[in-house]
């Protein structure tokens, strides 16, 4: 019973972030096997709140790499506005890892000595 609480927990927490943006909390409810009363449990439990938080940051810094590397494909083309945002953005990423960002194994996986 316990593993089925914990997949069906992921399974929601994986759709609220990752899902469709159009879908309603009822239609990911549904489609996770969870019952509303689960979910209304579940928001007042501070582990799956960080659940959420840690997919959705992940999520986030999976994003900024693809924008980065887009920018970087276009800053080739000699706009100075998309090469200067590009630095831009790339200098806030080294900053973060720099402190100690908890997503600078990610960073380092995804971009190396950049």
């Amino acid at each position: 019973m316990a593993g089925s609480k914990s997949k069906k927990r992921d399974s929601l927490a994986r759709a609220i972030v990752f899902g469709d943006a159009g879908s309603s909390i009822e239609e990911l409810l549904a489609a996770s096997g969870v019952s509303a009363e689960e979910y209304a449990l579940w928001l007042g439990d501070e582990s799956f709140i960080s659940q959420i938080e840690t997919l959705s940051a992940h999520a986030a810094e999976a994003e900024s790499a693809r924008v980065l590397k887009a920018l970087s494909e276009l800053s080739k083309e000699g706009d100075v506005k998309v090469v200067r945002l590009y630095f831009d953005l790339l200098d806030e990423r080294r900053r973060r890892c720099a402190e100690g960002d908890a997503f600078s194994s990610l960073h380092e996986e995804l971009w190396g000595d950049m």
